[in-house]
């Protein structure tokens, strides 16, 4: 059970063109809590507008901002803390992580060697799929190190990129051993190319070739089909690759359907079109820190720290046991801020019909849009009013009314 961030829910269902002033006239204390969070609306306008270098910073680490915000987030690639922070986000797309490649810090870009935890050996594959880009031979050569009989058959096209960057950049020679080393790991369930390329990898215009063949997109997709989790596929898209065109993974998808593993690694991807995730695999607006925190950090074992006689232990009883429904709790749920936690987890784990963020912003918005509107001082004083308000959405959208007339 995921349990969001009721101001961010609150402000998503804010009009969008709001969301902007909105943000910035917050009090300090919402607004760090919206950007701890990440997945709320116009945070990124915010902080690439009027936001310090810390706020992007935040932003550019955070796995719930989306692939597209993150890439706008990286057209400020010389801030080295964001540019660390980007490069390390397990969300980041690849063309967001070249962008910054240049500014991290080169202890950033391959942290610790190669895990063999199998999370964060994936990891490792994501960041060494990037780096294999960089210009400088010493990271070139800490990524082909990391090649072994697991990583070579998962990624050949970061293999065969490394070979090529390193006759690049420092020639044959001083390239003999790693490329020799690599040399030993060809097995038979490597593609033609492959075999052919790295049988010899002193030959630029084979390795060449087999690149091209390993990054083009039915190639990619056909091997990510193989892959056994959606972070296997996630480090495979990372990989040098052409871009995804878009239309030709939906007419792959018509014709014989992607594994919905694989289609939830290719929603992280930049421009994905919203009918190809599978549904629910967009991420619940989630929080570790706020007004409702004793609820939202311990997920449904946190109501047991709440004293049992509060206003919050009953209605999360109530409403994790279906005696409440998406609606009644809107309506009659309180505290407000503990009721808006509790509806988008059970909205993305239990019902559906009601999955997506979207579904859950509108039911929200059907009971604020109407006396709240286009008044960007009515969503504020709300906002700002949220964490500590006693009473349910309906009172605590009088009352914001109330104030800001």
């Amino acid at each position: 059970m995921s349990l969001t961030n009721p101001h961010a829910l609150l402000l998503a269902s804010a009009p969008a063109e709001l969301h902007l002033p909105i943000l910035t006239r917050l009090t300090a204390e919402v607004r760090d809590d919206l950007l701890d969070d990440g997945a709320a609306p116009g945070l990124v306008a915010y902080a690439l507008a009027h936001g310090t270098a810390e706020d992007r910073a935040v932003l550019a680490e955070n796995p719930a901002v989306s692939p597209d915000d993150l890439a706008a987030l990286a057209a400020t690639p010389d801030e080295p803390q964001l540019a660390a922070g980007l490069f390390g986000n397990p969300s980041a797309p690849r063309e967001a992580m070249l962008r910054v490649l240049p500014f991290v810090p080169d202890a950033d870009v391959l942290p610790g060697g190669f895990a063999r935890n199998d999370a964060m050996r994936l990891d490792m594959v994501r960041r060494a799929s990037v780096a294999v880009e960089s210009e400088d031979p010493k990271i070139l050569s800490a990524v082909l190190r990391m090649v072994d009989s697991e990583f070579l058959p998962l990624c050949p096209a970061v293999v065969l990129r490394g070979c090529l960057g390193l006759l690049w950049t420092v020639g044959r020679e001083p390239a003999w051993r790693a490329l020799r080393d690599v040399r030993d790991l060809v097995r038979g369930d490597l593609s033609a190319p492959v075999r052919d390329a790295l049988a010899d990898p002193f030959a630029p215009a084979s390795l060449g070739r087999a690149l091209a063949y390993e990054s083009s997109l039915p190639v990619l997709l056909e091997r990510l089909r193989r892959c056994r989790s959606v972070d296997e596929a996630v480090a495979q898209l990372h990989a040098p690759r052409d871009p995804v065109d878009w239309e030709f993974v939906l007419d792959v998808q018509r014709r014989e359907p992607l594994p919905d593993f694989v289609r939830a690694a290719l929603a992280r991807q930049i421009g994905c079109p919203e009918v190809l995730p599978p549904l629910g695999s967009a991420g619940a607006l989630t929080s570790t820190a706020g007004p409702a925190l004793a609820v939202r950090k311990g997920g449904p074992d946190g109501l047991d720290r709440l004293a049992d006689d509060s206003a919050a232990a009953r209605v999360g009883r109530d409403y994790t046991a279906g005696r409440l429904d998406v609606r009644t709790l809107l309506r009659e749920g309180d505290p407000v801020a503990v009721a808006l936690s509790l509806l988008e987890a059970r909205a993305y784990d239990d019902e559906p019909d009601i999955g997506l963020d979207r579904g859950v912003v509108l039911a929200v918005a059907e009971l604020t849009r109407p006396a709240l509107g286009g008044s960007a001082d009515a969503w504020v004083v709300a906002l700002n009013l949220l964490g500590d308000f006693a009473g349910t959405l309906p009172e605590l959208v009088r009352t914001a009314s109330a104030v800001a007339a």
